[in-house]
């Protein structure tokens, strides 16, 4: 597979040829991944320009080996680490299937975390300090959180990872 679809050729005159450019750029980690010594963006991810292209390392490591990546594929990382270019480390997936193996790697925002997050994690113990005192629709307007995401608190349903169940006299926690 030719290198030429990501770099103007520069090979002949005793220069060193694009693609041994793009893998010098490399620091081998003993025993695991191959790390972007190059740019890197914003996100952390290793970047490399290209006729003047950003594009990302990964990809262009994977592409190397494999070819083509299909129109709304993502390069994803078994690793974790975003400057990998180990191609061994590299697997295409889905949007979708990138965000579950977040999750299933416990890599997920959890609770103040979350960009979604609305409480910080002291609110959320002060909220189920609460139940048996008042409604969930009065804390709710206290906190400025609906009725329904109160009740989910003291049920355990939310936040979970404070384990605020098992922290009360008589009532077990999830496990």
């Amino acid at each position: 597979m030719g290198f030429g679809r990501f770099f103007a050729s520069s090979v002949g005159g005793g220069k060193m040829s694009d693609e041994k450019k793009f893998w010098a750029k490399i620091k081998k980690i003993p025993g695991g991944c191959w790390e972007w010594q190059g740019q890197t963006n914003e996100h952390g991810y290793g970047r490399e320009t290209t006729k003047g292209k950003n594009k990302q390392a990964h990809r262009i490591a994977y592409e190397l080996e494999n070819g083509p990546i299909p129109n709304g594929m993502l390069v994803c990382h078994s690793c974790d680490n975003r400057k990998c270019v180990r191609v061994s480390h590299l697997w295409l997936g889905t949007c979708k299937d990138n965000s579950e193996d977040m999750v299933n790697k416990g890599r997920s925002g959890k609770g103040a975390r979350n960009s979604r997050a609305k409480l910080t994690e002291a609110q959320v113990r002060r909220i189920f300090r609460e139940k048996g005192k008042q409604t969930s629709p009065q804390v709710g307007s206290q906190y400025g959180v609906s009725p329904c995401a109160v009740l989910k608190i003291w049920k355990g349903v939310r936040w979970q990872h404070l384990k605020l169940l098992g922290n009360v006299s008589g009532v077990s926690g999830r496990s």
